[in-house]
C-alpha cells in the first residue's frame, strides 16, 4: 500500500514540476542562466559540438525537413563548418563571408571600386570573362547619301536640221543647238539629248560639228550629249577648275567610310 502512495505521489510532483521547468532557462556551466534563453552554456576551456553529418546524411535528413525546422543548425563533417537549414536547403552562414572582385574592380570596405583606367579615354568593357579598362574601339562605318542637287525633269533635244552655224546668222534653229522642252518627245528635226548613238551616213553636218566628243567610234556612228540625270555647265576656268567639253563629272550619291 506504502509502495503505492509513493508511486501516485511521485507522478503528481513530476506532472506538476515538468511545467513549471519548462518555463525556465536551464543553465550549464552556471547557476544563473540568462533569462531570455532557453539554454545557457558558459565554459572557459571547452565548447559546443552540433551534431556532424555527411553529405550524404544532410541528404537524408532534408527529406524529412520543412520550412518548420528553419533555423536547424548542424556541422558538415567534412568542412567543419556549421550549416543552417532554411526551409528548402542546407546553407553556410555568409556572415564573414570575404568578398572580392578581379580588375578593375576592388572590394573597399562596403564600397565596390572601379579602379583607375590605364590611357586616357578607357571605358569599363566586358570581355567576356571579366570587366577589364579599354580604348573605345574603332566604329567603322559607310553611309551613302543622295548628291543630287534641287532639280525639275525636262527633255534636252538637239537639232539634226537647220541652219549650219555661222557667227553672224542666228535666224533659225543652228544644227547641233540643244533646247530644253517641256514635253515628253522630240520634234521633228530634233533628237533626245540621252547619249544615244546616230549614224554618221544620215548626219554628217551634225557629225563635223561635234565628232564623237560625247562618244562613239568616229567611223559610222558618233554619240549625242547624255543630259540624263545632268546639269549642263559652261566650258572653260572658273578659277579655280576647268572644263573642257564633254567631259563629264560628279556623282549622284556620296559614300562616306570610316
Amino acid at each position: 500500500m506504502r509502495s503505492i502512495l509513493f508511486t501516485t505521489a511521485t507522478f503528481f510532483f513530476l506532472a506538476c514540476a515538468v511545467p513549471v521547468f519548462a518555463q525556465q532557462s536551464i543553465g550549464i556551466g552556471t547557476i544563473t542562466p540568462d533569462s531570455h534563453a532557453v539554454l545557457d552554456i558558459h565554459s572557459d576551456t571547452k565548447g559546443v559540438l552540433f551534431p556532424r553529418l555527411t553529405a550524404a546524411q544532410q541528404t537524408t535528413l532534408a527529406g524529412s525537413l520543412g520550412v518548420g525546422e528553419i533555423g536547424m543548425v548542424i556541422t558538415d563533417a567534412a568542412t567543419g563548418h556549421l550549416v543552417v537549414w532554411t526551409g528548402r536547403a542546407w546553407t553556410t552562414p555568409a556572415a564573414g563571408t570575404t568578398i572580392t572582385a578581379q580588375a578593375p574592380l576592388s572590394i573597399d570596405t562596403n564600397h565596390l571600386r572601379i579602379n583607375p583606367g590605364t590611357n586616357s579615354g578607357d571605358l569599363l568593357t566586358w570581355d567576356g570573362d571579366n570587366w577589364v579598362n579599354l580604348q573605345p574601339a574603332v566604329q567603322h562605318f559607310s553611309t551613302t547619301v543622295d548628291n543630287h542637287q534641287p532639280f525639275v525633269v525636262v527633255n534636252y533635244v538637239i537639232a539634226l536640221n537647220g541652219i549650219y552655224p555661222t557667227q553672224n546668222d542666228a535666224t533659225e534653229p543652228y544644227i547641233a543647238e540643244i533646247y530644253m522642252m517641256g514635253c515628253n518627245f522630240a520634234p521633228i528635226g530634233f533628237a533626245l539629248c540621252n547619249g544615244q548613238l546616230l549614224p554618221i551616213s544620215q548626219n554628217e553636218a551634225l557629225f563635223n560639228l561635234i565628232g564623237t566628243t560625247y562618244g562613239g567610234d568616229g567611223q559610222t556612228t558618233f554619240a549625242l550629249p547624255n543630259l540624263q540625270s545632268r546639269v549642263p555647265i559652261h566650258q572653260g576656268s572658273n578659277g579655280t577648275s576647268s572644263y573642257i567639253i564633254g567631259q563629264t563629272g560628279g556623282s549622284e550619291t556620296m559614300t562616306f567610310s570610316h
